[in-house]
């Protein structure tokens, strides 16, 4: 039964992340927990993104933005193992309540002021975020709001947009699983579980990548900040029981 609801959750959040291009680690952390507990849960979704995320960053690869994307990478190599680290000794709580609180802030920021703001947000502003969303990441692997809030300010096409999301999220979690082998958190029944929710993490992956193609940039945004909305909810919500 387990592993039954664990596929379930596993279709709808990588049917969310066809659609926006992230979202696949906040909605299993969100739920995953409840029956792995946060270390195992952390685990498993790291490793069953990996595949998923490279397959759908694929496609994407030629309207990467690299020299972009590199200055988030940057800031995410020192953020993860800062993350993995508070993962490993403090309470993930107050992380929880961080990261909430930053992405209601960007919803808002995104929806009441963006428009009136004509510069482009400075690229510098991409370490920060990429060292964020990598203590995130690292720490609770939910990484992808701040990275998302970096991306959407450059006011790129919904195509370009994804793909530099997914490359971001693709490099984050191979990196990342060296310090999850570094710190023995990887067991046999995570790998199990791992091969086990990929064919659920494809099946939804395919129905959001048909709904991608039929939006507008208007409406991609629009739901991408939807989702970052209900993240924040169901983040804080948790932190607070």
């Amino acid at each position: 039964m387990e592993i039954l609801v664990l596929s379930l959750l596993t279709i709808i959040a990588s049917f969310i992340a066809g659609v926006s291009g992230f979202g696949f680690a906040v909605f299993l952390m969100s739920f995953f927990p409840i029956f792995l507990g946060v270390k195992d849960a952390n685990v498993l979704v790291s490793l069953a993104g990996i595949a998923f995320t490279v397959y759908m960053f694929v496609p994407f690869r030629r309207k990467v933005r690299w020299w972009i994307v590199a200055r988030v990478i940057a800031g995410m190599a020192v953020g993860i193992p800062a993350g993995v680290w508070v993962l490993v000794r403090i309470d993930e709580r107050f992380l929880s309540i961080g990261l909430g609180t930053f992405i209601i802030l960007y919803v808002v920021y995104d929806l009441l002021f963006r428009h009136r703001i004509k510069k482009q947000v400075p690229l510098i502003f991409g370490y920060f975020a990429g060292f964020l969303g990598g203590a995130f990441a690292g720490a609770i692997t939910a990484g992808g709001p701040p990275i998302v809030a970096f991306f959407s300010s450059l006011k790129y096409d919904k195509e370009t947009t994804k793909a530099n999301l997914l490359a971001y999220i693709t490099v984050a979690l191979l990196y990342k699983a060296v310090f999850l082998v570094y710190y023995r958190l990887i067991t046999q029944q995570m790998l199990v579980y791992t091969a086990v929710l990929l064919i659920p993490s494809f099946i939804g992956m395919l129905g959001g990548k048909a709904v991608f193609t039929r939006i507008s940039n208007d409406v991609f945004r629009k739901v991408v900040l939807g989702i970052l909305f209900i993240a924040a909810v169901v983040i804080l919500v948790k932190a607070a029981f």
